[in-house]
């Protein structure tokens, strides 16, 4: 490993220092390193006898007038005061920094992230994918059915491209595919309906890619009760039905074998305790399954405590484990979360999953103070965090997905919810996918010193860091990596006394972040280490590269070796870079793209819900690409109201860029519903959200129902989502519902004359 030993100056850039007659230039309304958690107000009051020259954040503001500043970030006001008797020039600097206090001191001098929804890869970004479902081939019938699916080259290489695949099994439902991985659950309910078949075809669409699984469903199941101590080498074959009745123990002088095809169903709470070995030999076709023995109670977990446990574990999928909700509050008490963990891996002992997936785990999916955990090829999906390992041990992931921590969606909550979290120890994370999570992608925190390599990965759409490197003796390494839609794509952050972290990062692509590459971080905490990164890509940022901390106000250039890279706009305290030029440097892509160079991507609006409130309507809408591209791409966008268009507008993404927030057009008096949509894509096919429509709330308990020209047909749009909409024949009836009728929803032309009404 390419440890690092930079010297660290202990000369610092302050920006934020004053001149020496920093008073006589009176300025109200801020201090200078002010911290306000709600907009302020300033003015620079006006004297006799002298001309002025105010900046905010570089932008020229009148003397004497109150200014509000409710901009999330970090601002700087600079005065610059001239006596007109003498010429004689004063100037002030006052730093300080507005942040959202809803969301607390963790994101304080930055703006607020929220990362955008996924947007599905065109069907050109799939050319030579298939798909590949992973399912039980048997399913006792009562039970959801856990579905996962895989996008992959030729050879089984990963796909790191998105996708929204429709499942019938035989109810029609949707699964998103992240970076290659993805997973849903079928509710028994649609699996059987009143009727349960002895089988049925799951079949899997995604543009032309195409997959089916025969799923038998049993009827009625025999089942083998399991509890207390194993005694000797137990081994179940192949299709083997366990039931965990209570608390299961392997001794270390005991094991226990499963075959493929295995079910074991676990009862609420109940653990598995293992200082012998457990060993699992499922498939991909033919996985064996961890599930709830009773549907929605969960059961516990694995506890491996002593270094001659051994749990090794392939071809499985493992759901609805971790139950307890503060199962570390009284057992260990060593979690930065409380909630159980699948995988309890102590003082030595060693976990190993290859071709499995845990998915839909209330609890942690592990934690580990001085164990082993090896994924490879695993799929990590909707739970609290994939876990703490601390205390030396040691982490290796390969070829993995750690995402949805606990569920990808625009709230914003700040618990610990990291994709993976490391301290002590010897970690290394290969060819993997990180992202999705409310907190960062990799944190590497507290606790002593332990080195993490990262090589060939993928971060995305975390609200706080895709990499938080921190603590003491913290040696981090990231190569050959993409970081997308974080608040902060690689941070070097606290710590305590120590010359940590050091972080080397080589040839990354940091784009369309709030912040690429950063020192420091957003608390007031000592900040001793030293980040460099060369050979990389930092563009479309909010800020390429950044060295604000908090402690003393200082930009901390002289812990930090940024060169040889391309940034999307110059920095003066980072000289030694280029100006990223899209027209001419698009090729340099080449070795990040997920997808064929010349290949069309998806583009959608970056919106969830395709129906907001009139009254909340943004200023701009984010539009967002499915991947970057080597040449640009642009899409069109409409505003219109029901009676016709009102305005037209241009987005254009040069190489690099994913998202650009387009200003609307002021919204004419009187007006009720407003639609927004994305028309004449160039390099681009719309597969994302096509429309949105902002609609006024109801008044008196009248709702209305608008009506907006579409490609095939007509959106109708009504302001009460507590509405029914019916249709019939004739005005005069039979009425009937629509199934599955929400605004905004489609009337297609190709079908006989109906009509339509809205019933509160």
């Amino acid at each position: 490993m390419n440890v690092l030993a930079p010297v660290i100056a202990a000369l610092f850039l302050s920006v934020a220092a004053a001149p020496a007659d920093i008073d006589s230039i009176p300025v109200e309304g801020i201090e200078n390193r002010g911290i306000y958690g709600d907009p302020v107000r300033l003015r620079v009051p006006v004297e006799p006898g002298f001309t002025y020259d105010c900046r905010l954040d570089g932008q020229a503001i009148p003397a004497g007038d109150w200014i509000e500043v409710g901009d999330y970030n970090y601002h700087e006001l600079r005065v610059r005061r001239t006596r007109l008797a003498d010429g004689e020039i004063a100037e002030e600097l006052r730093a300080f920094v507005v942040y959202f206090k809803w969301r607390g001191t963790a994101e304080v001098g930055l703006p607020i992230w929220t990362p955008p929804p996924v947007i599905p890869s065109a069907p050109e970004e799939l050319s030579g994918c298939a798909l590949r479902l992973v399912a039980p081939a048997v399913i006792p019938a009562g039970h959801d059915l856990p579905v996962i699916a895989l996008l992959e080259h030729a050879g089984g290489r990963g796909a790191r491209l998105n996708g929204e695949v429709q499942i019938t099994a035989p109810a029609r439902q949707t699964l998103v595919v992240r970076r290659g991985f993805g997973s849903a659950q079928v509710a028994a309910a649609a699996l059987a309906g009143s009727q349960a078949p002895a089988a049925l075809t799951l079949s899997a669409q995604l543009h032309s890619l195409s997959a089916q699984k025969t799923i038998q469903i049993e009827s009625a199941t025999q089942w083998i009760d399991l509890e207390g101590a194993v005694e000797g080498d137990a081994v179940y074959p192949s299709q083997s039905r366990l039931h965990v009745i209570g608390a299961l123990d392997i001794p270390r002088d005991a094991s226990l074998s499963v075959g493929a095809g295995s079910m074991i169903a676990l009862d609420p709470l109940a653990n598995i305790t293992v200082s012998g070995r457990l060993a699992v030999s499922g498939t991909m076709d033919e996985p064996v399954v961890f599930l709830p023995a009773v549907r929605s109670q969960p059961w516990g977990g694995f506890i491996a405590q002593t270094n001659t446990a051994r749990i090794e574990i392939a071809g499985a999928i493992l759901t609805g484990g971790g139950g307890d909700p503060a199962y570390f509050q009284t057992h260990f008490g060593l979690s930065h979360r409380q909630e159980q963990a699948v995988f309890v891996i102590h003082h030595g002992a060693r976990v190993s999953l290859a071709d499995s997936f845990l998915i839909d785990n209330p609890g942690q999916a592990g934690n580990g103070y001085g164990g082993y955990l090896t994924l490879d090829h695993c799929l990590i999906q909707r739970c609290i965090t994939t876990g703490e390992y601390s205390n030396g041990g040691g982490v290796t992931v390969r070829r993995s997905a750690l995402i949805e921590f606990p569920v990808d969606s625009d709230p914003y909550i700040d618990y610990d919810n990291d994709a993976l979290y490391l301290t002590e120890g010897v970690h290394e994370i290969r060819d993997s996918i990180l992202g999705w999570a409310k907190d960062d992608g990799l944190d590497a925190g507290s606790g002593y010193a332990g080195s993490v390599l990262v090589s060939n990965c993928w971060f995305e759409a975390c609200f706080h860091e895709g990499m938080a490197w921190s603590g003491g003796g913290r040696v981090a390494e990231v190569y050959d990596t993409v970081v997308l839609g974080c608040g902060q794509a690689i941070e070097a952050g606290w710590s305590h006394g120590t010359n940590s972290p050091l972080v080397h990062a080589e040839r990354l692509l940091c784009a369309n972040n709030s912040v690429g590459a950063r020192f420091g971080d957003n608390y007031a905490f000592e900040f001793n280490g030293f980040l460099r990164v060369v050979d990389s890509y930092l563009l479309f940022n909010d800020r390429d590269v950044w060295g604000m901390n908090w402690n003393d106000w200082t930009y901390r250039a002289l812990q930090m070796d940024i060169r040889g890279n391309y940034l999307g706009a110059p920095s003066p305290f980072h000289p030694d870079n280029e100006a990223w030029d899209p027209a001419a440097d698009g090729f340099r892509l080449a070795p990040f793209l997920p997808h064929p160079a010349g290949a069309a991507v998806g583009v959608g609006l970056a919106v969830r819900q395709r129906q907001q409130r009139l009254e909340e309507a943004p200023d701009a809408i984010p539009i967002a690409l499915s991947s970057f591209t080597p040449q640009p791409v642009s899409v069109g966008y409409r505003a219109s109201a029901p009676h016709g268009e009102l305005a037209r507008g241009l987005a254009v993404f040069e190489p690099g860029r994913t998202i650009r927030r387009m200003p609307l057009p002021a919204w004419p008096a009187g007006a009720d519903a407003i639609q927004i949509a994305l028309v004449d894509p160039v390099g681009a096919s719309i597969t994302g959200c096509p429309s949105v429509y902002y609609v006024r709330e109801s008044v008196a308990d009248q709702p209305r129902v608008h009506l907006f020209r579409a490609a095939d047909g007509l959106d109708a749009v009504w302001s009460d989502p507590a509405c029914a909409l019916e249709s019939a024949p004739a005005a005069g009836g039979p009425w009937e519902a629509v199934p599955g009728a929400a605004s905004p929803h489609r009337l297609a032309r190709d079908q006989d004359v109906r009509f339509y009404r809205l019933l509160k």
